[in-house]
Parts: structure tokens; C-alpha cells; sequence
């Protein structure tokens, strides 16, 4: 995740110091979203996901409050 988000980070800083044309932009454009894009993706899924069984008994690890049993 955090290499996405470095890559997509020096693609635009590299967009925005040279100024390439045609194709090129285009295409350093894309790959740039696309790795930002990815780095969001891959992060939503690391926040959505539920604890596994094995930690769920652990009292030091802390669930959403949604998850704790009342």
C-alpha cells in the first residue's frame, strides 16, 4: 500500500517538474491514478477487514465498538 502511494507520489511530482506531451502524459497520468487508486483500495480493505479468531479472545487487541460484546 505505502509503495502505491510512493510511486503514484513521484510519477505526479516527476508530471508536474518535467511536463511531458502527448503519449507520454497520458500515459504516466493513468499510471499515476491508477496507483493512487490501488493505495485507497488497498487500504479500505486493510480497515474493513474483521479481526481473525485467533486474535479475537486477545484482550489487547481493540475492535470497533460495533464488534464488542455488551
Amino acid at each position: 500500500m505505502l509503495a502505491f502511494n510512493g510511486l503514484s507520489s513521484a510519477m505526479a511530482w516527476y508530471l508536474n517538474l518535467v511536463r511531458p506531451q502527448g503519449l507520454l502524459l497520458v500515459l504516466l497520468t493513468a499510471m499515476a491514478l491508477g496507483n493512487a487508486l490501488m493505495g485507497m483500495w488497498l487500504l479500505w480493505r486493510l480497515w474493513s477487514e474483521t479481526p481473525s479468531e485467533s486474535i479475537q479472545g486477545d484482550t489487547h487487541v481493540q475492535v470497533p465498538a460495533d464488534r464488542q460484546e455488551r
